[in-house]
């Protein structure tokens, strides 16, 4: 319950190019997430070029996921 005569915290303004740059990030993350699961699931021995790739997706799925966290956070608290 808030305080008499404040007024409730307003909802965040989401823009359009917000919502662009989170389903591009969004896209990315999922696609190195899948292909890191991917090779590591069916790949039983995987070559160096693949395991270097599989290296990059890991990278790509971690840094994706905090990017999405860090944006939305940020929105909640705008």
């Amino acid at each position: 319950m808030s305080p008499k005569g404040s007024k409730p915290p307003e909802d965040p303004v989401v823009t359009s190019h917000f919502k662009f740059v989170v389903k591009i990030i969004l896209g990315l993350t999922v696609g190195a997430g899948l292909t890191y699961a991917g090779i590591g699931l069916f790949i039983p021995a995987p070559t160096e070029a693949q395991m270097t790739i599989m290296n990059a997706a890991g990278y790509g799925w971690t840094t994706g996921s905090g990017a999405i966290f860090g944006l939305l956070g940020g929105k909640a608290l705008n």
